[in-house]
């Protein structure tokens, strides 16, 4: 069997060329205060709908005398939209808090630290596409024609779009950039397809804090289309 291929890559990368990011008149220890960070999240559906989670959480910094910052967050407000069809299932996302990834730790860079109980932070499009390619293609491998492009695409899809769930390590100290992916793929069966990635970022000019944050992931075929994105936003609260 003819395993599924990577055909030809395109790769456009604007700005920044280096995930750290570059202060404008601020570093992370300066930063006091109370914010709001709004994170949207959407997917497609199989049926070309499309289900959205909107989340807000009451964010503060806290400077410690290591030189680190203290990062607290809970989650304030939550908005589901979605088919009828899967309006209990909203119902259920509505009433999940999603806070559990605070508190968190910035280095004196800005970036967050890692720790042993979090996954690993989210890494750029290119890198993302390479390792999602080779890890359809393994699965896919001594399958039978059609179902070896099943297969490949739905692994291409989920490993995408599992990107999108893992947490930028400068999120809160972006360095701006605009980084995209476009890969044209050949499957086992014969047809075409492409792995479409985006990453976008916005920082404050004045105080190198975020202002938006956003990633799209796209994998389509001749017959179908699996979309997803999400984009983060902070802002100060207003007194």
């Amino acid at each position: 069997m003819m395993a599924a291929i990577e055909r030809r890559g395109v790769l456009a990368a604007i700005g920044a060329l280096s995930l750290f990011p570059v202060w404008a008149r601020l570093t992370a220890a300066e930063v006091v205060g109370d914010f709001i960070l709004a994170r949207t999240v959407r997917r497609s559906l199989a049926d070309g709908r499309h289900i959205e989670a909107a989340r807000e959480f009451a964010v503060s910094f806290v400077p410690e005398a290591s030189g680190k910052t203290l990062v607290t967050g809970t989650q304030i407000s939550v908005r589901v939209e979605a088919p009828p069809a899967l309006e209990a299932l909203a119902r259920i996302e509505e009433r999940r808090k999603e806070d559990g990834f605070f508190p968190l730790r910035l280095d004196g860079s800005g970036l967050i630290m890692p720790t042993a109980d979090k996954e690993l932070f989210s890494e750029l499009p290119e890198a993302v596409a390479s390792a999602a390619l080779a890890y359809a293609r393994e699965r896919s491998a001594g399958l039978e024609a059609a179902a070896a492009s099943c297969q490949f695409i739905a692994d291409l899809s989920d490993r995408s779009h599992h990107w999108l769930t893992l947490m930028p390590r400068d999120l809160f100290f972006p360095e701006p950039r605009d980084r995209r992916v476009s890969r044209e793929i050949e499957l086992a069966d014969g047809t075409n397809g492409v792995i479409r990635m985006r990453e976008t970022a916005q920082a404050d000019p004045a105080t190198g804090l975020l202002g938006s944050f956003s990633r799209e992931a796209e994998t389509a075929t001749q017959t179908l289309s699996r979309t997803g994105s999400e984009i983060w936003t902070l802002a100060r609260t207003v007194s």
